[in-house]
């Protein structure tokens, strides 16, 4: 299936990880969806109320009370209503689910899933996520999600999912642009500009995001090509993760994390320090019972919120087969 094919405009679900993502990623999207008559649902995860530099802009002031955070959630909300009645979205198709802002990876790795149920019910015949490329946690971890609630539909009810980037597009993510008409971009930018709180210091990076074409992949839960972890092996009871060379001196600040995307299935977050021969090593006992595993580089500096790269999927099959095998210029991952 693809965008040209009008059952997939039926039914569509957006998945935002926070306020103002729905804009700058699906904004036309929404907009053409709204036009071919579908029924739409937008599902925001957090309010995005702990984005502190923008409230300290606001509130002139270094620390942030939880009553700031809940003020400051409110605001984004309101902002969301107003942007998707730029789009034509009706505000009863806007679902907010309250989650932690910069908290889903901890939610998605306590195994909970807020999707899965919602996904299910509303029955989409198109489904946009975050893709697993993106670096902010949030985001990688809602297309874990989105993963995990797909994995409970039959094959028969499978929706379209279309993945987007939103934070450090990979060069090879560009698959399924959809060109946007005049009014479908005016409409876009419009729903933009409702984020003001976002915009007093990203206005310029929100509104490079409308063009004339949105930037999606129909491979949302797939690796970026040029992935840092360059692929893994299953034996003597670890799983071996050998990291591309340019990241070895910084061993001491890179954290490998290691997860199942099984529904109801809680992950493994391992702490593992690379060695000099540019490898990382994780228990299997750790990883089972897990089906399938995916791994990232998380950032550990202080005061940065995004990750080094977003989440790479591997294949697992069990304590003695090969994990998985791959390059770091690979288009795809072989299980061995």
């Amino acid at each position: 299936m693809n965008l040209a094919n009008p059952v997939i405009w039926r039914r569509v679900m957006v998945v935002a990880p926070h306020p103002d993502d729905e804009s700058i990623a699906a904004g036309g999207l929404l907009a053409r969806a709204v036009t071919r008559g579908a029924i739409v649902r937008l599902v925001c995860l957090t309010d995005g109320e702990s984005n502190p530099w923008p409230q300290r802009f606001f509130l002139r002031r270094w620390r942030i009370t939880e009553a700031d955070r809940a003020r400051w959630g409110a605001l984004r909300r309101a902002e969301v209503f107003a942007a998707v009645g730029c789009l034509g979205v009706p505000e009863d198709a806007v679902q907010f689910l309250g989650l932690p802002d910069q908290g889903l990876t901890r939610l998605m790795l306590r195994g909970e899933d807020p999707l899965g149920g919602l996904v299910a019910d509303f029955r989409p015949t198109l489904l946009v996520t975050p893709a697993v490329q993106d670096l902010h946690p949030d985001h990688s971890a809602t297309a874990l999600l989105a993963a995990r609630a797909l994995a409970m539909l039959e094959r028969r009810a499978q929706p379209l999912s279309l993945g987007y980037v939103v934070h450090g597009t990979p060069k090879d993510f560009e698959r399924m642009p959809l060109a946007l008409t005049t009014e479908e971009r005016r409409r876009k930018r419009d729903a933009v500009l409702c984020h003001e709180s976002q915009l007093v210091l990203s206005r310029r990076r929100f509104l490079a995001h409308v063009k004339d074409s949105e930037c999606f992949t129909d491979q949302p839960f797939a690796e970026s090509a040029k992935h840092p972890v360059l692929d893994a092996v299953a034996e003597d009871g670890v799983l071996r993760l050998r990291l591309a060379p340019r990241l070895r001196p910084f061993r001491r600040e890179t954290l490998v994390l290691v997860t199942s995307d099984a529904p109801g299935s809680p992950g493994v977050r391992c702490a593992v320090h690379v060695g000099s021969n540019g490898e990382a090593t994780v228990p299997i006992d750790a990883l089972l019972p897990a089906a399938r595993i995916f791994v990232k580089l998380e950032q550990r500096w202080p005061f940065l919120i995004f990750d080094r790269a977003g989440w790479r999927p591997a294949l697992f099959h069990g304590a003695t087969a090969g994990a998985w095998a791959g390059s770091s210029d690979a288009d795809t991952l072989e299980a061995r």
